[in-house]
């Protein structure tokens, strides 16, 4: 089997095109993560979908009923390589969510963070 690198007939089309999609808001919207929300007999889990990130780098806040989730992504130092094509990256993110009073005992909360999934 041989194997032959494509050529577009236009490359310079090719490019913008492909370029245009990158920069998309609509397709490139993984700057806010994904969240699935679960309810047990234990109470309420949240997940979200944050890989890239080290545990310090969240910051977990109760105020006036709402929980807000947000992380700053550090730049990684030294990394000298050139970039032809980026598709995932950890990005700088805040999500909140309003808590129920009747239901949730906010000194209840913790997190954990464990492959990618807080």
């Amino acid at each position: 089997m041989t194997f032959v690198k494509f050529t577009p007939a236009m490359p310079d089309l090719f490019n913008i095109m492909n370029n245009a999609f990158d920069r998309s808001p609509l397709l490139n919207c993984h700057s806010i993560p994904a969240s699935n929300i679960y309810e047990d007999e234990n109470g309420f889990t949240i997940e979200m979908a944050v890989p890239g990130f080290k545990k310090e780098n969240f910051k977990i806040e109760v105020d006036n009923h709402r929980l807000t989730i947000s992380a700053e992504a550090a730049q990684p130092e030294g990394d000298t390589r050139k970039v032809h094509r980026r598709e995932f990256q950890a990005q700088s993110f805040s999500k909140t969510f309003t808590l129920s009073e009747k239901t949730v005992d906010e000194s209840k909360i913790d997190a954990s963070y464990e492959n990618g999934v807080l």
